[in-house]
């Protein structure tokens, strides 16, 4: 064999890598435009539902808004008294400044400061 049949052998080969190459370039780009495109599309679906979402809402909103508020010419009923919680006994206080203590949340001393300030001494 001479060098030219070798050397055009050995061009050919690299011819047919490069095809090979080419071709699973051309072939992976396309398959990335694809999910690209379904990428796209599934966020616009999304988008779409989000925003009927947020449409929702905002009927939900200003229908609430409608039922509130009081007829012409009549005064809004009053809101409901509630009664303000009732403060925690002494004995509650200890108890919960006992379990900070025993939990190492607080210090012997700190319990006592505590405890005489609770106590009125």
């Amino acid at each position: 064999m001479d060098s030219s049949t070798a050397d055009q052998e050995a061009i050919d080969a690299s011819a047919a890598d490069w095809a090979d190459v080419l071709g699973y370039e051309a072939s992976q780009s396309a398959k990335d435009a694809a999910f690209e495109a379904e990428q796209d599309k599934r966020i616009a679906e999304e988008g779409k539902t989000f925003g009927l979402v947020l449409m929702g809402i905002g009927a939900a909103v200003v229908a609430g808004r409608w039922a509130v508020r009081p007829a012409a010419g009549k005064p809004a009923p009053p809101l409901p008294a509630f009664a303000p919680a009732a403060a925690p006994s002494v004995a509650d206080e200890l108890a919960k400044l006992a379990a900070l203590r025993d939990q190492g949340a607080l210090t012997h001393t700190e319990f006592e400061q505590q405890k005489a300030r609770l106590l009125g001494r």
